[in-house]
This record gives structure tokens, C-alpha cells and sequence, in this order.
């Protein structure tokens, strides 16, 4: 079982944002969950974790969502590199 949560930006007084993962794998509840949350809204990925279907499409769900956040994550040190040299 795996159950962990943190804040983004833990230091910042002004993001509450957090992510949380967690697996059930016991009984009739076998799945997965990733949310993602800021002070308004909730993102939940889930799947089941008894069907090998599913736990491709939780790959590679994760996957994508590693490769945009890395693309964001590029564009704004890009900007910041910017703004920094003016």
C-alpha cells in the first residue's frame, strides 16, 4: 500500500497546492488515486489495480502528465532566465 501526500510549495504562504497518491490493494477495493489540488480545484487520475489494462493506462497516464509538467516546468525557467536579464 502506498499513501503519501505533500505540499508543492510547502514554505509559501500563499499556495495551499498538494499532491496525494495512494494505492488500495486489499479486498474488494484494489486501485490506484493521484490528485492534484490547489485552493479551488481537484484533479483525481484513478484505476483499478486488478485489471493489467488499467495499470497501463495508470503508466502511461503518469507518464504524460510527467512529460507536460516537464514542458511547463522548461517554459518557465525559460521566462525566468528572461525576466532575470533585464
Amino acid at each position: 500500500m502506498l499513501n503519501a501526500k505533500r505540499f508543492l510549495v510547502p514554505n509559501s504562504i500563499t499556495s495551499m497546492a498538494a499532491v496525494h497518491i495512494k494505492t488500495y490493494e486489499s479486498g474488494d477495493r484494489s486501485e490506484y488515486q493521484f490528485r492534484l489540488a490547489d485552493c479551488n480545484r481537484t484533479v483525481k487520475i484513478w484505476g483499478k489495480l486488478d485489471d493489467p489494462e488499467q495499470i497501463q493506462e495508470g503508466i502511461e497516464k503518469m507518464q504524460a502528465i510527467i512529460q507536460a509538467a516537464t514542458a511547463l516546468k522548461d517554459r518557465l525557467r525559460t521566462l525566468q532566465i528572461l525576466l532575470n536579464s533585464l
